[in-house]
């Protein structure tokens, strides 16, 4: 089982991940590279009910009975893929705000507010944007129990403060320069 979900309005964060594979951090030799990336969630989002509610309906499916102590192991390992940001408050943009951290070994779609792919080189969807995300809420039973977030798409909604790193600086951010006087001698 799993769950098709669109996140509105949330703030992306390791946007790279959106064109770039990597191994999950503190991961062993043997880790799959994938496309990841986190959405940031102020506390007081509106959607978090929902998410919480569709999570432990993925744990209830897979577990049954188990669900609560698979949930509650999953999140003291950190294998859930919904997180409470203060826990890693050292990252910008982490603090009051829950993360959903997304990963696909297919590339996800990227598209910008009218639905037009773009490109990472575009610089239009960058880590600190404020994006609508689709990804698959679905509960796992391999080497470790949980629920994860599998990545689909992400479209900007709007910008923000680029976190560290994050978008290139746009050619309207620039002075027009004037053209270097030449000495010419044909002008004499």
């Amino acid at each position: 089982m799993s769950h098709r979900y669109l996140l509105k309005n949330v703030r992306l964060a390791f946007g790279q991940g959106l064109w770039q594979k990597s191994k999950p951090p503190k991961s062993g030799p043997d880790a799959k590279e994938k496309y990841r990336c986190t959405f940031l969630l102020p506390k007081e989002h509106p959607q978090i009910p929902e998410i919480r509610k569709i999570i432990k309906a993925e744990a209830d499916a897979l577990f049954g009975a188990k669900a609560d102590l698979v949930l509650k192991a999953a999140t003291a390992q950190d294998k859930l893929c919904f997180r409470d940001g203060d826990l890693k408050a050292d990252y910008e943009g982490f603090a009051d705000h829950w993360a959903i951290s997304a990963n696909a070994f297919a590339k996800p779609t990227v598209f910008d507010e009218h639905k037009l792919p773009v490109s990472q080189d575009s610089g239009v969807v960058y880590s600190g944007c404020m994006v609508n995300a689709i990804v698959n809420f679905k509960a796992y039973d391999n080497v470790s129990k949980g629920v994860t977030a599998e990545l689909s798409g992400v479209q900007k909604f709007a910008d923000n403060d680029a976190f560290a790193g994050g978008k290139p600086a746009d050619a309207d951010e620039f002075e027009e320069i004037a053209a270097p006087a030449v000495d010419d001698p044909l002008m004499g």
